[in-house]
């Protein structure tokens, strides 16, 4: 019979590193794209308003999150990057290498663009429009106050994102922050995107930047701009990044119940909480009473506490009661207990039920 061609079975690379690489690269074409594309037909169409490009920025956002959401996590932003190592979700080896895919992605978008629009718009070469690849601020807007405009800009971004992701306190639900993330970049735009246009995304910015340099546009020298702008707006995003996620984790963060506690450390807080005795977990589950492993099937077993009061986790830590794809096995009492003479295994072993295989 011959083999059903699929997608999924062409080229498929198990490398996490190539994988997580691809994913960024991909993810952020996506994200750049919504972006450059929106300032191009803004500028087409002489559209100045900030509010059709902030939502073209989060709707791109959101369908690029949900792209890599389950590979690299789609985080398509040097300091979103920055924020998960420094929260620990994230190794930091990792780093050198989503940022530099980060860069790629947000240049081929830029290029994807320009194609897109070279008819309509970039083929007049006697307008330069770098303004749709890249971010300048405003008339009057010192380079100073453009810095910290983009770190307020950036910290709200990287700030807010820590929250909602954070399992101790928002507790949103998965496959929800990125319908979240639509209107925190669409607030953060409206709110301090006049001075500097809000370049929350410097792998974007600089990589526009760069193809938008290669194609002859005075991306990086503009008329009453300092010529090391385009060094500004990281400094910035690096700035408000580690100021919000430092403040966020030291205010709040750090003070708030981990719920990523194992079971023997929530045990042990329970416990110290309820100021019930220390009793060794070990001795607990060792002295089960030989109905306890009489009723290992049904509601009262494998699919709730038993009658005893013994969660199936408290069982199978201790390897009392391992449950296999055959059924339990019959080895509910560790050795070492047997031979101290707390229990008589013959009188449980004798009591275990017949399991179906699972």
């Amino acid at each position: 019979m011959m083999a059903v061609f699929t997608l999924q079975k062409v080229c498929r690379i198990k490398n996490k590193w190539i994988s997580d690489g691809l994913s960024e690269i991909m993810c952020t074409f996506m994200l750049a794209f919504f972006i450059f594309a929106s300032g191009a037909q803004a500028t087409l169409t002489k559209n100045t308003e900030l509010m059709g490009r902030a939502l073209a920025a989060g709707v791109g956002l959101m369908n690029a999150v949900y792209c890599g959401y389950s590979a690299s996590g789609g985080l398509l932003n040097p300091c979103i990057t920055l924020m998960f190592c420094l929260t620990g979700k994230l190794p930091w080896k990792k780093y050198p290498l989503y940022v530099p895919c980060q860069f790629v992605g947000a240049f081929i978008g830029a290029a994807v663009t320009y194609g897109l629009y070279y008819e309509s718009l970039f083929q007049d070469r006697e307008q330069d429009f770098a303004n749709v690849f890249a971010t300048f601020p405003a008339p009057g807007v010192s380079t100073l106050t453009g810095f910290f405009d983009v770190a307020m800009g950036c910290g709200l971004l990287t700030g807010c994102t820590c929250m909602l992701i954070d399992p101790n306190n928002a507790k949103t639900a998965s496959g929800v922050t990125p319908i979240a993330l639509i209107f925190l970049v669409y607030g953060i735009v409206m709110c301090v995107g006049v001075q500097t246009g809000a370049p929350l995304n410097f792998a974007v910015d600089l990589s526009g930047r760069l193809f938008a340099a290669l194609v002859g546009y005075k991306s990086f020298q503009r008329e009453n701009v300092s010529d090391y702008w385009f060094l500004v707006v990281p400094a910035g995003c690096y700035t408000g990044t580690i100021i919000m996620v430092t403040t966020y984790q030291l205010l709040i963060g750090n003070h708030l119940p981990d719920a990523n506690l194992d079971y023997t450390e929530r045990d042990n807080e329970d416990r110290k909480a309820n100021k019930e005795n220390d009793t060794d977990l070990e001795i607990r589950r060792a002295t089960l009473q030989s109905e306890s492993c009489s009723v290992l099937d049904g509601v009262n077993g494998i699919h709730g506490a038993n009658l005893n009061g013994y969660t199936m986790d408290e069982l199978e830590i201790g390897g009392l009661i391992p449950i296999t794809n055959s059924g339990i096995t019959t080895n509910c009492i560790p050795e070492a207990v047997v031979q101290r003479g707390d229990i008589n295994p013959t009188s449980i072993h004798s009591q275990l039920p017949q399991v179906a295989s699972l």
